[in-house]
């Protein structure tokens, strides 16, 4: 595996879930605008939300859930009112309850060392990504991902379609001119390893806690499956 990995020229990760701990903030999130709207979001909100995600099949995934959430208590805002309201309680949440996944600040780090490319490609849009850049001192004071991505981050304003639409890695390989056979996919979930199975292209997922319902998935499509990047450093050392 090590000299398959050493053949590869570009690593491509995802963010949310696989570089930064995010997954529950967005729960959070939902959670303190629905109580802005003055009503009680229901204690099984975390679950709606993974269940939905888990077997949504629509592009846009996330569009969807929030089109679902919304619907489903008797919000008095319009829709597009209630989006505004979410937009500073998400900069809030993810500015400060947000934190890097275990050993993104040494995977990064140790494959520049070792002369590969970097690259990012995310589902959240160009400003969360920012403001984990510039507004989240948990990240930032670790880790600055400009560093090692560079101008390298294709985020939701890059595409037409979200994974697990594989449109975001033709892209990537396309705009770096990097055959898609020398390039690995880095993902910790079931619709990023669909996404860079759709693309015919390596993928090594990285176990996290909300995605172990679907290991049995996660391990059959990925090349590698493994607890944490600190093996993947250690299967390439």
């Amino acid at each position: 595996m090590k000299e398959i990995l050493k053949d590869k020229l570009l690593f491509v990760f995802d963010l949310d879930g696989t570089l930064v701990d995010s997954i529950g903030v967005w729960d959070e999130i939902d959670i303190e605008a629905l109580k802005q709207c003055g009503i009680t979001p229901r204690v099984t909100l975390p679950k709606e939300r993974a269940n939905f995600l888990h077997s949504c099949t629509d592009e846009n995934i996330y569009e969807k859930y929030e089109e679902y959430l919304y619907g489903s208590y008797d919000i008095s805002i319009p829709f597009d009112e209630y989006k505004k309201l979410k937009v500073p309680i998400r900069k809030k949440f993810i500015s400060n309850n947000v934190t890097l996944i275990n050993g993104a600040d040494k995977i990064l780090p140790f494959l520049k060392s070792n002369g590969y490319m970097l690259a990012l490609a995310t589902s959240s849009d160009r400003a969360s990504y920012e403001t984990y850049l510039h507004d989240n001192p948990n990240i930032f004071s670790h880790l600055n991902f400009d560093e090692y991505f560079e101008k390298n981050v294709f985020t939701q304003e890059d595409v037409v379609l979200k994974k697990p639409d594989p449109e975001v890695h033709f892209k990537i390989s396309s705009t770096l001119g990097i055959p898609r056979e020398k390039i690995v996919i880095v993902e910790d979930s079931k619709t990023g390893v669909t996404a860079a199975k759709n693309a015919n292209i390596d993928c090594i997922c990285i176990s996290e806690a909300h995605s172990i319902s679907d290991k049995k998935f996660l391990t059959e499509n990925s090349m590698l499956y493994l607890n944490s990047f600190n093996e993947l450093i250690s299967i390439m050392s």
